[in-house]
């Protein structure tokens, strides 16, 4: 209901600032008071074109030329057409009216004693043509700046706003408590059994719940960190693992130096065990992280198991929430293919660190 409301009000305020736009060319006119006191065939037609026009090319830059061109970085393209545009804002007027008035202007008409009568044209052609020419080049220059301010903060605060929602969703999933819950129940088992890996566990746990509540908040954080956060995940979740599950997890490379965004591969490491793991067997998961240089190479893949329908969902908002995140921190640096097979899932991520 706001947002209808609210783009209501948007509509509205267009139509009022292109009603007052197309209203200047009548107060323009030296002498006149009111709106009435201008003819539609007179001074106000011939400026109808020019206002009309710059408003035309002002929709057609903010709707289609700046998010096709500009924003894709097509900058070329984009000036082309704003030259093009220009052309037609700045000349047609202009060579309709003089069309117009030779028109209106018979060609055998004589003035006593001067021979042919030259064709009327308006004042601003007095300073040698180039008045006209001038009026609509500020008029073309002020639509395209502002045309191109309105969408660039339109688009910063798009981004920020979706930045946001994909903030709120990183830090709702950096909990899973289903994870928490399996883990503790692990241990529990361990420590019943008096076995000598309960202390391990716990450490790994509480390095993972420590490394959650330090980092979450950064923008980017050691590789080395993210991968041993991984690492940590994956031997616990192997505490619930039977024999029956084929794991295979694998590291190479240097990742000393570089930083990435934080529990940015975590969500398909999660899909991984979430998708893949029946402990009556038929179960498949291979994780690889490699660096080649300042590349990262991941790659998850998983044969498919029936789950419930609300891991199914969870699963789901976690991808696409970092799918936005990838867009957001990354853009052009990264390629994410994901292959939602009917027996098997797979995920590769190239991702250029920073």
């Amino acid at each position: 209901m706001v947002k209808t409301r609210t783009k209501t009000n948007e509509v509205l305020l267009h139509i009022l600032c292109c009603l007052a736009f197309m209203a200047m060319p009548v107060f323009s006119v030296p002498g006149n008071t009111s709106f009435f006191d201008v003819s539609i065939t007179g001074h106000y037609r011939d400026e109808l074109w020019e206002y009309g026009l710059t408003i035309v090319f002002f929709y057609i830059n903010y709707f289609y030329l700046i998010p096709h061109y500009y924003f894709r970085k097509k900058y070329v393209s984009f000036f082309l057409f704003a030259l093009l545009a220009f052309i037609i804002v700045t000349v047609l007027p202009e060579w309709y009216t003089m069309s117009y008035e030779r028109m209106q202007s018979p060609p055998g008409h004589m003035m006593e004693g001067h021979g042919p009568m030259p064709p009327p044209y308006r004042d601003g052609f007095d300073w040698g043509r180039f008045g006209p020419f001038a009026d609509n080049f500020l008029k073309f220059a002020l639509a395209f700046i502002i045309s191109l301010t309105l969408k660039i903060n339109s688009q910063l605060k798009k981004a920020q706003r979706e930045k946001s929602e994909a903030e709120i969703l990183f830090l709702k999933a950096q909990i899973n408590p289903h994870f928490l819950f399996n883990t503790l129940n692990s241990i529990y088992s361990l420590a019943l059994t008096k076995s000598d890996d309960t202390p391990k566990a716990v450490v790994k746990l509480s390095g993972m719940m420590r490394y959650t509540v330090s980092e979450a908040s950064r923008n980017y954080v050691s590789l080395e960190k993210e991968v041993e956060y991984i690492t940590n995940y994956i031997s616990l979740q192997q505490l619930r693992l039977t024999s029956n599950v084929d794991l295979m997890y694998h590291t190479k490379g240097s990742f000393t130096g570089l930083q990435i965004a934080p529990f940015l591969l975590i969500p398909f490491v999660e899909n991984s065990f979430k998708y893949g793991v029946n402990t009556d067997g038929g179960s498949v998961i291979r994780i690889d992280i490699a660096v080649e240089g300042d590349v990262l190479l991941f790659k998850a893949f998983n044969k498919k198991v029936l789950v419930r329908q609300s891991d199914t969902e969870s699963t789901s908002l976690g991808i696409e929430n970092t799918r936005k995140r990838l867009e957001l921190m990354y853009g052009g640096k990264h390629k994410l293919q994901v292959l939602d097979n009917k027996d098997s899932f797979e995920v590769t991520l190239q991702l250029q660190l920073k």
